[in-house]
Order: structure tokens, then sequence, then C-alpha cells
């Protein structure tokens, strides 16, 4: 088994190594420090990919795993009209983690990299329509995922939406999903075998979308569920 990675440059370095290995015509890879946020991890407003600080890694926390960045120009656009107090995903995300406990969060995408136009900037990536087609690249996503896990060795994954939920536990054939509407995230009980440990998963409805598909309670649930993993 790989030694653990210790700080945000070393897997920074792994980043870089894998993604030299493929060329992919739906995804674009680049680093750039276009855009620092405050934060741990490879995740718009986490400085991880797009930063340049070395932290040490959070240990046995909890890792939050979105999809994707979009378009560099989207995910641009984004922190420019809001930046961090308007854009929904990371304002619902913080409000929901207690600021003491937010050291213990590693954030972070299944897919890394920019989609190129004229794919859509939001929605299912169109890479996970084919993927075996895209098996290169989708390869080396998960192997950089499961570094990811092998540096930070999270207690918990709390993917972000159906959509990545659906993929791992396609990929590490783990289970099967439908909707949230037929599964609580309380009662979700998946684990994903890697590196010779196994880790456990469940996903919560993504947070951009919490006010469209949620109501009031279902959100004061979600949140409280969040809150109930921090400890």
């Amino acid at each position: 088994m790989l030694n653990p990675l210790k700080n945000i440059d070393q897997l920074r370095k792994e980043l870089i190594a894998q993604f030299n290995l493929i060329e992919s015509g739906i995804m674009n890879f680049e680093l750039t420090d276009k855009i620092i946020k405050n934060g741990i991890g490879f995740f718009p407003y986490g400085s991880g990919l797009l930063g340049s600080d070395i932290v040490n890694l959070p240990q046995n926390g909890i890792m939050i795993l979105g999809q994707d960045f979009g378009t560099e120009c989207y995910l641009t656009q984004k922190v420019i009209d809001e930046g961090e107090v308007g854009n929904k995903t990371y304002n619902n995300l913080t409000n929901a983690i207690p600021v003491k406990d937010q050291a213990n969060y590693f954030l972070t995408n299944l897919l890394i990299g920019l989609r190129i136009p004229p794919a859509k900037m939001t929605g299912k990536n169109p890479v996970l329509d084919q993927p075996e087609a895209n098996k290169k690249y989708l390869d080396a996503c998960f192997s950089f995922f499961e570094k990811q896990l092998l540096a930070t060795n999270p207690k918990l994954i709390v993917v972000l939406g159906a959509v990545p939920f659906k993929a791992i536990l396609q990929h590490y054939g783990c289970g099967t999903f439908s909707s949230f509407k037929e599964n609580s995230p309380e009662t979700q009980n998946y684990t994903i075998s890697t590196n010779d440990k196994q880790y456990k998963i469940i996903a919560i409805p993504h947070p951009s979308m919490w006010h469209f598909n949620l109501n009031k309670n279902s959100q004061d649930k979600t949140i409280k569920l969040i809150q109930k993993l921090s400890k």
C-alpha cells in the first residue's frame, strides 16, 4: 500500500502526475491560481486544486464529494458574481457544518478538470453517459479519488447529489440508488472497498438545490444529519 500523503502539496503533485498521463476530449485539466479561496480540498472554495498553500490534510474526518467543477467560465463567473457568500453550495454547506468542525472536512470532486464548452455547465457530466468511451479519463479520476482517500483516511464520505453517488456505487459494485424520495440519508448504509480498507459512504441532496428540492423540514433534517456526522 502507498505511504499516506501528508500535505496538500504532495497530493497536488500526485494529481499532476496522474493527469499528465491522459488526454481527454471532454474535460480540460488545468492548474491555475486565478481562484483562491479558504478551505482544504480539490473543490470550488477549497484551496487544494486552485490555490498554492501547503497545509496538512485532515485525518479521520469527513470527505465531501461533489461531481465536478463545471466549465472554467461558469466557475469563474460564479465567483465574480456571487463570491463565497452568494454561492448556494458553499453557503449551505458552511451553514450546515459547525464552525468548530470545519477543519475536519476535506472537500473534493469525483471528476477532476473543467468541462469543455459546449458541454452544459451544470447537471450530469457527459462523460458519465459514455463511460466506455471515456474509460481512461474515468480511471484516472477514480485513481486520484483513491489517493485522496489514502491521504485523508476519512471516517465517512458524504456525496453531494445522486449523479456522483450512482457512479461510485457502480464503479465499486457496492449497491444501487434510485432517488432521494425512496432513500432517506438517515437510512443509507453503503461501504466501498479500496486501498485494503472499507469506507462508509452516504449521499445527500446537492446543497445548490436545497431551496428547490427540499421543503424546510427536509432541509432542517439534512442539516441536522451533517451536524450529527460532525461529532
